[in-house]
């Protein structure tokens, strides 16, 4: 199973300490790891099981799009895409089609389309899903309920195995910036879909 992560740091320097702390990790658990490289100098790290493809900056949904078509056209059924400050303790078999994974100190697993896309196992399904590159916020809940209307199931998992670090964002600007545009991504799904309740 291959790691693909879409990495942007928008200059934040704690994002990219911590993106590297988690890189080394995946190598070390002997992962082949793909980077979509958004940054606007080289990578610290050449390993063997690293691949970069260097991008100009895109929303995280085109970065996440374009690796997808990596692992749609490739012979792999199970990928984790992961962002670039999820943190893997130890290395996890897929147990289900589809499953989001939260950092909790108490092990759960539910069946539900509202999923974090911070580290995501998936299969290489068809047809093909993408995340919407039209949306500033909220891609992965759209994400959740394009699989859940193709009849695919999806879980969001808690589990100590993961570490998703709450840092700074380099999708919004500041709070009101993320406040106002995951509002706005909001309405634009319900409208989408025709639902009143998300």
């Amino acid at each position: 199973m291959k790691v693909y992560i879409p990495c942007f740091f928008n200059n934040i320097k704690e994002r990219e300490e911590r993106f590297y702390l988690c890189l080394k990790q995946y190598l070390k658990l002997e992962y082949k790891v793909t980077v979509y490289w958004m940054n606007d100098f080289n990578i610290k790290i050449k390993h063997n099981n690293l691949k970069i493809i260097k991008a100009e900056q895109q929303n995280a949904s085109y970065a996440r799009n374009r690796l997808l078509d990596l692992f749609y056209s490739s012979k792999e059924k199970f990928a984790i895409l992961s962002d670039d400050d999820a943190f893997l303790n130890e290395k996890i078999s897929p147990s289900k089609d589809f499953e989001s994974f939260t950092n909790d100190f108490y092990e759960s697993s539910v069946e539900t389309h509202k999923i974090s896309s911070s580290f995501l196992v998936l299969k290489n399904i068809r047809p093909k899903i993408y995340f919407d590159e039209s949306l500033c916020a909220n891609q992965d809940l759209d994400f959740g309920i394009r699989l859940k209307k193709e009849g695919f199931k999806i879980y969001r998992t808690s589990t100590k195995k993961v570490e998703i670090f709450r840092g700074t964002s380099s999708m919004f600007e500041n709070g009101a910036d993320k406040i106002y545009k995951k509002q706005k991504a909001l309405n634009q799904i319900k409208n989408k879909y025709n639902y009143e309740n998300i």
